[in-house]
């Protein structure tokens, strides 16, 4: 784990330059394998049973957004 956490701090602190060197906004994002969002349900499932709004459905939302069955606008999901 801290190995893990040099690394994300080290690549960090190069978005951080970048942003100075340049003056435009970089940013360190992160988001799971692909296909892991549908793996992690079924591990979920077996192991928790079938939870309404959790893992009744075929994935979880990949990274930080808003679920995109969600039924809210696209401006209401801007703010």
């Amino acid at each position: 784990q801290i190995l893990g956490l040099q690394i994300v701090a080290h690549m960090r602190k190069a978005m951080d330059k970048a942003t100075e060197k340049y003056n435009l906004n970089f940013s360190l994002i992160a988001t799971p394998a692909e296909g892991l969002s549908g793996r992690f349900v079924k591990m979920d499932k077996k192991l928790f049973g079938e939870l309404d709004g959790i893992t009744d459905r075929e994935y979880y939302t990949n990274s930080f957004h808003i679920p995109v069955y969600y039924p809210i606008s696209a401006f209401k999901k801007i703010k």
